[in-house]
């Protein structure tokens, strides 16, 4: 990196410019409230907001609105597939759905992340019947037999290749997609969230096919079981899937089976649940994840790969059991979230407006602070400049995108990518970019106008926005005039 301090005080002439910075709400991509096996400005589930369901309701649909009333805006697009549906067949990964749900999501502004389902609960879905007919299964787990459920053996070597072969086929034809956000690491247990029998081995055996198939998407394990921790130390980021619960959980009798009822029960509580008081029961939020994390190395995980939050139940429930929604969303910015889903169920009203402001705090939020340069630039010279950038929100930018200098004059553009530059690398926090950038030989003596902005690699837009008012309709911010010489 130059030090341009001693160039800067010869210099005669300097220039400084500082944008304003803005709260409102920034349409930026890999971050905020997701949709949920749909698009942007889907119609919501039915209901009060309270009732969700883990598989597809509406693939596909014909949406005609941005964001969808109740709900709040979406770059991404989160879908939960099951293993079934993808290899309905041996060896028959059906891509032409996946394609799609790309192609979709490009038409609506939005990219995907990923959840692969191994199998569900006793309710089902099994794992494919190709599967269940030849290889290993099992009905106990835990010394507990099920009359009406089977499931794989999750430390069988044919769970393993088979698995794997769907994960290695998905990974070889999408890895690195611009499109593709994350990718869940699941497969053990209902919904791959690591309940069940399985040795470590086993699980740094999986945690070692994700990261093989996905070595460029970045990767999220969840919290259960050992994938967790066979994950973290494979270099993924890390998901929970009943974020916000402060029931209180550990026995099926009490409060915790009333939740979601409608209307909210007056009957008294059986009385095992009466011996403990609502704030004192076990949770999730307070008894598991502090601990989970911790125990699985995962705290700093945040700095390389995501973290993704599922609520635990719907807002719309936290809010009629009145939970500490202040509570939750410190929490959740304390882990570094970068993405959320509330089961695409309409949101409390009330609520609105802090579900929003957690949205936007969430992930990554560069502020363009300032920017000082020499305005007086010689043809064959340099364009010196410092820019300070600072991340005001709480998660790194994990995907790839290019800082740049953009050079107007007339008809002429020019585009300097800065290549030592990565902003996967701001973390939260302040941001000091020097550069000695050789002044573009297509410059002709007079003024040119300079900009700075984020490229998206593939399509060499400026894609991101910087959280200050002056911005161009283009999303790039203006630095000001340079004098050629």
């Amino acid at each position: 990196m130059p030090d341009l301090r001693e160039k800067f005080q010869q210099t005669p002439l300097l220039r400084r410019t500082r944008p304003t910075p803005t709260d409102a709400y920034l349409s930026n991509p890999h971050k905020g409230c997701c949709t949920v096996n749909t698009f942007a400005g889907a119609t919501l589930r039915p209901g009060h907001g309270t009732g969700w369901k883990e598989s597809a309701h509406t693939l596909f649909p014909n949406c005609t609105q941005k964001v969808t009333k109740g709900y709040l805006p979406c770059t991404v697009a989160y879908f939960k597939l099951w293993w079934r549906d993808l290899e309905p067949e041996k060896g028959k990964i059906d891509f032409e759905q996946l394609d799609r749900i790309f192609d979709e999501a490009a038409a609506h502004g939005q990219t995907v992340g990923f959840h692969f389902y191994p199998h569900g609960p006793e309710a089902g879905p099994p794992v494919p019947a190709w599967y269940a007919e030849t290889y290993p299964m099992t009905r106990t787990k835990f010394g507990k037999t099920w009359e009406n459920w089977a499931f794989p053996v999750y430390d069988s070597p044919e769970y393993l290749e088979h698995l794997g072969d769907l994960i290695r086929g998905i990974g070889a034809r999408y890895d690195g997609h611009p499109q593709m956000d994350f990718v869940d690491i699941a497969y053990a247990g209902p919904w791959g969230e690591g309940s069940g029998e399985y040795s470590d081995e086993q699980a740094g055996r999986f945690a070692q096919v994700w990261k093989e198939a996905f070595p460029t998407t970045p990767r999220i394990a969840n919290i259960g079981g050992k994938q967790l921790p066979a994950g973290i130390r494979s270099g993924s980021g890390w998901r929970c899937g009943c974020f916000g619960d402060l029931q209180p959980g550990g026995h099926f009798y009490g409060w915790h089976s009333l939740i979601g009822m409608q209307p909210a029960p007056t009957a008294p509580l059986p009385p095992r649940a009466c011996q403990i008081a609502r704030n004192l029961s076990y949770c999730h939020m307070y008894d598991h994840y502090p601990r989970a994390i911790i125990q699985a190395g995962a705290t700093a995980a945040w700095k390389n790969a995501a973290v993704f939050f599922e609520t635990c139940w719907t807002p719309m429930v936290w809010y009629q059991y009145d939970f500490d929604l202040d509570f939750i969303i410190q929490q959740g910015l304390k882990y570094h979230c970068s993405y959320v889903q509330f089961k695409q169920t309409v949101l409390p009203e009330p609520w609105i407006d802090k579900l929003h402001d957690f949205c936007k705090r969430m992930a990554y939020r560069f502020v363009f602070r300032q920017a000082v340069y020499n305005p007086q630039v010689r043809t064959g010279g340099t364009f010196d400049f410092q820019v300070w950038i600072e991340n005001v929100g709480v998660a790194p930018l994990y995907k790839s995108y290019a800082f740049a200098i953009r050079f107007r004059q007339g008809d002429t553009e020019v585009i300097r990518v800065l290549q030592n530059v990565d902003p996967r690398n701001w973390l939260p926090g302040d941001v000091w970019i020097e550069e000695e950038l050789p002044l573009p030989p297509e410059l002709k003596p007079g003024l040119a106008e300079v900009s700075a902005g984020l490229l998206n690699p593939v399509t060499g837009k400026c894609a991101i926005n910087f959280a200050v008012k002056e911005r161009y309709n283009d999303r790039w911010v203006p630095i000001g005039d340079v004098c050629v010489a």
